[in-house]
């Protein structure tokens, strides 16, 4: 189950995004589900759901950028960790984002900067 104040935080960042920047909602995303059960986490994994996938994913002028979500001192799992290397790696770029006001400021950086 995810942690309530990293899930609040995300409902938080995408009802901003989707509010200052309409034109762009398809290019922000959430890709992970989260199993219910044994059985559902297998039907999941299936569809391609991998550990330590960023919370959501931002495709914006042929990069795509990782945002972890992380509250207080939270700190990434080793396949978070994996992710963004991979990431990294492969021409993307991966941020930790703690507050509102970080990703509203990394994405106005990231749209200004592209």
């Amino acid at each position: 189950m995810p942690k309530v104040g990293e899930h609040l935080l995300q409902l938080a960042c995408v009802r901003l995004f989707r509010q200052y920047y309409p034109d762009l909602y398809r290019n922000l995303w959430h890709t992970n589900g989260r199993a219910i059960n044994a059985s559902n986490g297998g039907v999941l994994k299936g569809m391609g759901v991998v550990a330590g996938v960023s919370d959501l994913l931002f495709f914006y002028k042929g990069t795509l950028h990782g945002i972890e979500l992380k509250m207080g001192n939270g700190r990434q799992s080793d396949e978070q960790k994996e992710f963004e290397q991979m990431l990294k790696a492969n021409g993307g770029r991966y941020y930790i984002v703690r507050t509102l006001d970080n990703f509203v400021n990394l994405i106005n950086e990231i749209v200004k900067n592209a």
